[in-house]
């Protein structure tokens, strides 16, 4: 009822199917439906029963096919790396989303790894919510890495920004940086990308970490 009701309907903005019973097979009938529909762009899908590969499917179809929605939450769901999967090749080729809140839903290295490469290329997201249990010396340097390539997205940890505002001018002296590092050999761009990421955490004053960069590169 609800995805033919969404594949008709021309005026729907905002939908919440929070904490719902709702699984991989009923989530795939509301993707359908909304590779149709031209106006919603809130999806609110916290805490649902959707999990795995093959919700990770779905997502990926949603992010790729939909480019009216702006907003996706799927706070709580089970889609653990190979969910999340999907998510990332989804983000990679989305033209439309804005903001998406993705905390706990198992994300580890490699899944931040492989979301990390994602944000890269996408063109579109603003913000990037996830909860702080997630956040650990895996998963944390994809994540600022792929901060320092995408400058205008931001990703926010608890609601915290993860770079915070007063700290912007750095981070795009840092992104210049590692730029113009594509000769410098691998092992001195990941020891100088370790003393980058130290920094943010401990509001080292851009110049000081520029001139740390320098000294290494010349």
């Amino acid at each position: 009822a609800i995805a033919l009701f969404l594949s008709q309907n021309r005026t729907l903005r905002k939908l919440s199917l929070a904490k719902n019973s709702i699984t991989n097979a009923g989530f795939a009938m509301i993707v359908n439906a909304l590779q149709k529909n031209t106006t919603l762009e809130h999806l609110d899908m916290v805490d649902t029963e959707i999990e795995g590969g093959g919700a990770g499917h779905h997502l990926e179809r949603l992010l790729k096919g939909n480019i009216t929605l702006r907003s996706l939450h799927i706070e709580g769901t089970r889609l653990g790396e190979e969910g999340l999967k999907g998510v990332s090749r989804g983000l990679a080729a989305s033209r439309g989303m804005i903001e998406i809140h993705c905390g706990g839903c198992g994300l580890d290295e490699r899944s931040a790894c492989e979301l990390a490469d994602a944000l890269k290329l996408n063109t579109s997201l603003r913000a990037l919510l996830l909860r702080s249990a997630e956040i650990n010396e895996g998963t944390i340097a994809p994540l600022l890495e792929a901060l320092m390539v995408n400058l205008r997205l931001q990703i926010y940890v608890d609601s915290l920004p993860l770079i915070p505002d007063e700290m912007e001018e750095m981070r795009r002296r840092v992104a210049d940086y590692l730029q113009s590092a594509q000769a410098v050999p691998a092992h001195i761009r990941s020891s100088v990308r370790r003393e980058m990421w130290d920094a943010f955490f401990s509001n080292e004053e851009g110049r000081d970490i520029v001139e740390r960069v320098d000294r290494r590169f010349h």
